[in-house]
């Protein structure tokens, strides 16, 4: 392999195993040193190597082989039959002619011996990352997902139960995601009766470890079928940068239909999910305060570039008889694309309390019926194109943004 080939090749993801601190800190160095590596995890346990097989998905693994080598060579086997394709690299410290020959019948492909040498690494990779098959992804990770957002003009609004409750619908025929984004008062786990262990608390400040593996691991699968990403129970707000989120979105899209984003009420936080929505539906209640607020949230995504028709306005509640009536807040807000959950506080009120979807409550309650003829609206309504706010206008979000919510 030539040098320009070489360094034009994509890093390998590699987990490096070894008892020894100091040999496993030598290894790492040297790995690194050929500018080929990606070292996405290392331990010096051999269990926990184990669990870190199937959450980081390496490419390669190099193992050390210490005082002890039936214990590295079972984990060879074990990581082996977790994953077949992976190549495995012992490291000893001696050129034993049966350690060598046991570590091949493990399921080893290549023993080195210390100290390693960094041409010879370059030489292992390219003739085993030659022999790697290529595989292409599963039909069910090539899908295309849409993602739509549930924001509120304001707290209290319903966001979280038409979110919740709208999702709950999508799945019952589509693949579905549930994401609680609301910061810090993330109650969703409460509308599905959930107490998670996991939360997407756990996915972020991950960095390069964040992937599907480590996504499914921290989503529940409701009994209904629909996935769901919850927040931490505790009162905490989280912290992630846009590539982190990008990641996981990335990974959602591959995998469901629908990713549908409870974002509260809060301006922060749709600065930092905006380039990752297709359609918002923006939640109003018939009253001055929700109309006004939402009206400057509509202002808001104009100035910056987002296609108003891609905007649904959903009032929730609705009373036809109401004093602030349909056409009085279509004309504030100027938004052509309508729907309405009609009044059923006592269908509501018991779904959430019970903690579960308002159709486990009635099918044929209004609400119900109202939410199932939006999904089926989402459903059949075609495929938008995805919204990306350009870095020009990303970068005056602050400046834009009510009150300065980005600052």
């Amino acid at each position: 392999m030539s040098t320009s080939s070489y360094n034009n090749s994509p890093p390998i993801r590699a987990l490096v195993i070894n008892k020894d601190h100091e040999e496993l800190g030598y290894i790492i160095k040297v790995l690194q040193s050929t500018e080929r590596i990606e070292i996405c995890g290392e331990t010096t346990s051999y269990t926990l190597a184990l669990s870190q097989v199937e959450r980081s998905k390496p490419e390669f693994i190099f193992c050390g082989i210490n005082d002890n080598p039936q214990e590295a060579l079972a984990f060879v086997q074990k990581a082996k039959e977790k994953q077949p394709d992976i190549s495995v690299v012992c490291i000893g410290l001696e050129e034993d002619p049966q350690l060598i020959l046991q570590c091949f019948r493990f399921g080893a492909d290549e023993y080195l011996v210390q100290p390693l040498q960094k041409s010879s690494l370059i030489e292992t990779f390219s003739r085993l990352d030659a022999q790697r098959p290529v595989v292409s992804p599963p039909a069910q990770y090539q899908k295309s997902g849409k993602v739509i957002a549930i924001w509120g003009s304001r707290g209290g609004c319903g966001t979280t139960t038409i979110a919740a409750n709208l999702a709950h619908s999508l799945s019952l025929s589509k693949e579905t995601c549930l994401m609680d984004l609301h910061e810090a008062q993330g109650d969703m786990a409460l509308f599905f009766d959930q107490e998670p262990d996991y939360s997407l608390k756990d996915i972020w400040g991950r960095g390069d470890r964040i992937d599907e593996s480590l996504v499914d691991s921290v989503t529940i699968k409701h009994e209904s079928g629909l996935n769901l990403l919850f927040q931490p129970a505790e009162r905490s707000y989280m912290q992630w940068d846009d590539n982190e989120f990008q990641k996981v979105m990335n990974i959602l899209l591959a995998k469901y239909d629908f990713i549908i984003q409870d974002i509260g009420r809060d301006e922060e936080t749709i600065c930092q999910v905006l380039s990752s929505i297709n359609e918002i539906y923006l939640v109003v209640n018939q009253v001055i305060p929700s109309i006004y607020l939402a009206a400057k949230k509509i202002r808001w995504l104009e100035d910056i570039g987002f296609d108003l028709s891609c905007v649904t306005i959903l009032v929730n509640s609705f009373n036809p008889g109401s004093v602030v009536n349909r056409s009085q807040i279509e004309k504030s807000l100027g938004i052509s694309n309508w729907q309405t959950i009609r009044h059923d506080e006592r269908t509501v009120l018991s779904a959430i309390n019970q903690g579960v979807p308002v159709r486990s409550i009635s099918k044929w309650s209004k609400v119900s019926k109202d939410i199932s003829r939006m999904a089926q609206q989402v459903l059949k309504a075609p495929e938008s194109n995805k919204q990306q706010v350009m870095a020009q206008e990303v970068q005056s979000l602050p400046s834009l943004l009510p009150n300065n919510a980005c600052t």
